[in-house]
């Protein structure tokens, strides 16, 4: 877990009458597994985005050619780009 959210968890750990439990406080517990697993779950996300975008870059030589509405599409974006940078 990064430091940043260490730090979070342990800011919301004890006070005064706050619920101990092994020497951490209830809410800080709470808080502890809400972002431990929110933490994971875009963890776990960062690797699948980097498998595809490795993925992508492998296999872009690989990719079926354009079909004619596809070059008239684009020839067609590019004129308004030019269009709009002018």
């Amino acid at each position: 877990m990064s430091s940043a959210i260490k730090s979070a968890s342990s800011s919301f750990s004890g006070g005064s009458g706050a619920a101990k439990r092994g020497g951490r406080g209830l809410a800080g517990e709470l808080l502890g597994k809400v972002v431990g697993k929110f933490y994971k779950r875009f963890e776990k996300e960062a690797v699948i985005d980097e498998r595809r975008k490795k993925d992508l870059t492998e296999n872009v030589d690989n990719s079926p050619a354009l079909t004619e509405d596809e070059e008239e599409l684009i020839a067609e974006l590019m004129k308004l780009v030019e269009e709009i940078s002018s």
